[in-house]
C-alpha cells in the first residue's frame, strides 16, 4: 500500500508557477496589494483565504465610481481585464 502511495505522489508535479507581475496603468499596485490583503479571511480550520466575493464588489464599486464621462470604453474595458486578471490571481 505504502508503495501504491508513494508512486503515485511521485507522479504528481508539486511545482507552482507564479505569473508575471502585470503593469497596471489605472490601479496602483501597492492599492491593490491592501485591498486584497483587506479581504483576507479565516477558515474555521485558522487557513488563510481571500473572500473573492467581497474582492469582487469592492472593485465593480470603484470601477463604477469611476465610470464617469471621463472614461472612455476602450479605457473601461482595460480596467474590466484588469479587475478580473486581480481576481484570477487571488484564485
Amino acid at each position: 500500500m505504502r508503495r501504491k502511495l508513494l508512486s503515485v505522489l511521485d507522479s504528481i508535479s508539486m511545482s507552482q508557477t507564479i505569473p508575471d507581475a502585470i503593469q497596471l496603468e489605472f490601479f496602483e499596485p501597492a492599492a491593490i496589494d491592501r485591498l486584497i490583503m483587506s479581504c483576507e479571511q479565516k477558515s474555521t480550520a485558522g487557513h488563510g483565504f481571500c473572500n473573492v466575493k467581497v474582492l469582487h464588489r469592492v472593485l465593480t464599486t470603484e470601477l463604477n465610481n469611476v465610470h464617469g464621462a471621463s472614461t472612455g470604453t476602450g479605457q473601461r474595458q482595460l480596467m474590466l481585464r484588469v479587475m478580473l486578471y486581480t481576481i484570477i490571481l487571488v484564485v
